[in-house]
């Protein structure tokens, strides 16, 4: 496994489910790591610092919005991207996850989400928008030239 990797945390109680990404996430270059109820999932979260977390919405005990708000209150984790797991859209709204994905979800789409968190993404992201930012500029140093 490639300990360079992105780290993306999967916060899930069904055990078949997490597997299943985990399986496709480390196939698709990153580094997968589970936990299969909410506590587990903080702990995680502040001793991996992970990319991205992919929290479902509903588990017994701590359920999803509940990991969301506490990840949200610690210092340590408050930054880290979320994306929230759920069949009803509802749960999204005032969640304080970052993304939603909906299930029943395509693997392609938790891969696409995945990466898009991972740094070099954003790194990506940052740089064409530094362009954009550079090239806008120029068009108006142009433009008033031309005036």
């Amino acid at each position: 496994m490639n300990t360079q990797a992105p780290t993306v945390l999967v916060i899930d109680d069904d055990h078949d489910i997490a597997e299943l990404l985990a399986c496709f996430l480390a196939r698709d270059g990153l580094r997968p790591a589970i936990a299969l109820n909410g506590i587990m999932g903080l702990q995680q979260a502040r001793d991996l610092l992970p990319s991205v977390i992919l929290c479902d919405s509903c588990m017994p005990g701590m359920g999803g919005l509940k990991v969301i708000e506490r990840l949200r209150g610690d210092a340590v984790t408050a930054g880290i991207p979320i994306v929230l797991m759920s069949g009803d859209p509802g749960y999204f709204k005032d969640s304080g996850a970052n993304a939603f994905l909906q299930k029943p979800f395509r693997i392609t789409e938790v891969l696409a989400m995945a990466r898009s968190f991972t740094p070099a993404a954003t790194e990506i992201a940052r740089e064409s928008h530094e362009a954009w930012e550079c090239a806008a500029q120029r068009r108006g140093h142009s433009q008033a030239v031309l005036a």
